[in-house]
């Protein structure tokens, strides 16, 4: 990050001249900037469950959103982000649920680079809850600090960030019936969004120091969306990762990891 800020405040003129095109609309001389992007579609996933105490697979078919929001106003830069999932899966040829759904939001301030982009940082809240039958995730986490780095104009968005937050409860279970509590932990982790044109990728990673024997809990998400008019294209890999209990009360490594396609349409 220190090197992308050293390299934006040494831009060539040729550069600054092509960020200049792109600033966005002013109020008062202050640049406001408003980026969204909102995709609902049909998602088809594969869940397969290594370790812990199951090694097994399902197929799962859902209805999906997701929308995203940046916006920036003369220094104030706030973010707010809202998944959900309503479907069915398939495991050892019985139909069970698979769904959920989060909010993450965040406000704060971004410092005077240039017009179009500058170091900023953030408080803010997130809440989810989701699963099937080979991984369930729930967290409460309140407060979250997210410090990073933005540049947005018009549709344009490039954002990343190392973030940190307290979970006031949570849970990471895997596979039949292995779990791991996230309640009162720290959560350390980073996260990016870009968008240009029509495509848009967004990563996260959450890493829980959870409490008792056995290594961290780790999420990751990554997304990557391509919009032709209000058509969308996406693909989306979550990964869990971890030391969970078994029943016995013993601990063992477990993975989950989560392949997604969704088709549908698209406003931004």
């Amino acid at each position: 990050m220190l090197l992308f800020i050293a390299a934006a405040l040494v831009l060539s003129e040729e550069a600054k001249h092509a960020l200049a095109l792109t600033t966005p609309p002013q109020r008062d001389g202050k640049t406001e900037s408003l980026m969204l992007v909102s995709t609902v579609g049909l998602t088809a996933m594969v869940t397969a469950a290594r370790g812990g105490d199951a090694d097994d697979r399902l197929g799962s078919l859902s209805l999906s959103s997701r929308k995203m929001g940046f916006a920036y106003d003369r220094g104030l830069d706030v973010r707010v982000v809202n998944t959900f999932e309503l479907g069915a899966s398939e495991h050892d040829r019985k139909i069970g649920f698979h769904g959920g759904g989060s909010v993450e939001a965040s406000g704060g301030y971004r410092f005077h680079v240039a017009e179009t982009h500058g170091p900023f940082i953030r408080g803010g809240i997130e809440a989810l809850i989701g699963g099937d039958s080979l991984v369930y995730q729930s967290l409460v986490e309140l407060p979250q600090a997210q410090l990073g780095y933005q540049y947005i104009a018009g549709p344009s968005l490039f954002e990343v960030a190392g973030r940190s937050g307290f979970s006031i409860f949570g849970r990471s279970d895997t596979g039949d019936q292995a779990s791991r509590h996230l309640d009162q932990v720290l959560d350390v982790g980073a996260m990016g969004t870009a968008r240009t044109g029509p495509v848009v990728v967004t990563a996260e990673w959450s890493h829980f120091l959870a409490r008792g024997e056995g290594a961290p809990i780790d999420w990751v998400t990554i997304a990557v969306c391509g919009i032709a008019r209000t058509v969308a294209l996406c693909t989306d890999v979550r990964a869990v990762s971890g030391d969970v209990y078994l029943p016995s009360q013993a601990l063992a490594a477990s993975r989950v990891t989560q392949v997604g396609i969704t088709i549908g349409s698209s406003r931004y």
